[in-house]
């Protein structure tokens, strides 16, 4: 219930209604006369547009629910966008570790290149295996041990 739709007055009686009780009963509880509870029922069908006892409860469980409905469909907002977040953080993980991959296998390039115009300018020619070997060791020891020819 929209606690500003309602007096405290009429709050306590709505509450006592939605409870099931009656009429004399609301009265006794809250220290009003009868006559007083009814006064008050009037004016709380008014605000709530309805015309009786079960129209209220039935217009309160109906609020009650979509209230909850609300809740529901709030949370489940917020779990998709913490989802979406996590998965932008994770697209730019996996962006930033591809350029770290790109730059490491870039420079192995340039160290291969590097290491071939050695080889000729000392004009050591050696056969395909052992230049393969050199060139593993080298990469080994500059820590391109996962770009091994």
């Amino acid at each position: 219930m929209e606690t500003n739709m309602v007096t405290p007055a009429e709050q306590k009686i709505y509450k006592l209604v939605i409870e099931g009780m009656k009429t004399d009963d609301i009265a006794k509880v809250v220290g009003i006369q009868p006559k007083t509870v009814k006064w008050h029922l009037t004016n709380i069908y008014q605000r709530f547009e309805v015309k009786s006892r079960p129209q209220l409860v039935a217009k309160h469980f109906m609020m009650t629910l979509q209230r909850q409905q609300l809740e529901s469909l709030s949370s489940v907002t917020t779990a998709v966008q913490d989802l979406q977040k996590m998965d932008a953080e994770r697209k730019a993980l996996v962006a930033k570790e591809q350029q770290s991959l790109k730059i490491h296998y870039k420079g192995r390039e340039d160290i291969e290149k590097a290491f071939n115009k050695t080889l000729e300018r000392m004009r050591i020619l050696p056969d395909g295996d052992t230049a393969k070997r050199m060139r593993g060791y080298l990469m080994e020891e500059l820590g391109y041990e996962s770009f091994k020819s």
